[in-house]
């Protein structure tokens, strides 16, 4: 093979790697904004739940979602950690009462889904 044709395959292969990691890049980037968005409605959720029960069968359903998406299970999880988190943030003194109980209801099952679930799609 010539030098020329040996430049040429090593450019192309360069771009290549280059444009697959950009595609790489911009779908985890699209991803993290789109689980931030579902996190934020899910918090919205509980928080306006009307009772405890509710709240657990919005955190259920909301691990059952992703599941069905077929994210991977180290994503759930992280998802669920990211939102214990952000419930904890919340100030006793700024909610009601119900909304109070909601965030506790709701940190509780993100702890229990994250230590006793076994996520499919690892």
């Amino acid at each position: 093979m010539s030098r020329t044709t040996l430049k040429g395959i090593l450019i192309a292969s360069f771009l290549f790697i280059i444009i697959v990691v950009v595609a790489a890049y911009i779908k985890q980037t699209q991803m993290t904004k789109t689980l931030a968005t579902y996190r934020a409605e899910l918090i919205n959720n509980i928080l306006f739940a009307p009772s405890q029960e509710e709240v657990k069968g919005i955190c259920n359903g909301a691990v059952h979602d992703l599941e069905d998406r077929h994210l991977q299970g180290h994503l759930i999880i992280r998802f669920l950690e990211k939102t214990r988190s952000e419930l904890a943030a919340f100030n006793p003194l700024d909610t009601g009462s119900l909304q109070w109980n909601n965030i506790i209801t709701a940190k509780v099952m993100c702890t229990r889904l994250i230590q006793n679930h076994t996520f499919p799609h690892e």
